[in-house]
Parts: structure tokens; C-alpha cells; sequence
């Protein structure tokens, strides 16, 4: 994004900084899908407490549907830190 600005450039850096939020959207979206469909395992990774793992594998599932939109929000925040709009993202991030 900076590079673009610095090149005067300003199209160049909305439509790189969207195009890395897509794909870091549709990445997390693979992730999410992994978190999903083997919650339970993964928390096996963390604990062998059956009824932990079992709260820790709901845990899970409920955070796979929110790994896309992260994503997308956290390049995004990017983008504008990189243009030099902090203080805007500073307030929407909190």
C-alpha cells in the first residue's frame, strides 16, 4: 500500500489491498472449514481431558465461522496502517 501511494499510485494500492483481503478471506476460509470439521481433534493436541476437549472442540467450531472476516478486516487494517490512516484504525480495531 505504501509503495503504491509513494508511486502515486493510489488505484494500484486499493485494488492490491482488497485482491490480499480476498485471498486471505478464502485462505481463512480453509482454515475455518479444518477448524470445523476437526475441532475435537485439535484440541486433543492441547489436553487429553475428554470433557475439555469436548467444551474446547465447541469452542472451536463457533471461532471457524469467524476466520474469514477476520481475515479480511485484519489486511484491510493493513492496508490503511500502511496508507498512514493509524489513528482511524486504532479506533475501529479496539
Amino acid at each position: 500500500t505504501g509503495q503504491n501511494l509513494g508511486a502515486r499510485q493510489p488505484e494500484r494500492a486499493e485494488r492490491s489491498g482488497y485482491m490480499a483481503a480476498k485471498i486471505a478471506a478464502i485462505f481463512m476460509s480453509c482454515v475455518g472449514l479444518m477448524f470445523f470439521f476437526f475441532s475435537h481433534e485439535l484440541a486433543g493436541f492441547f489436553t487429553n481431558d475428554a470433557a475439555v476437549q469436548q467444551a474446547a472442540g465447541e469452542c472451536w467450531k463457533i471461532m471457524a465461522f469467524s476466520q474469514p472476516f477476520l481475515a479480511y478486516v485484519m489486511v484491510l487494517a493493513g492496508a490503511l496502517r500502511g496508507a498512514g490512516d493509524t489513528k482511524y484504525v486504532l479506533l475501529v480495531t479496539l
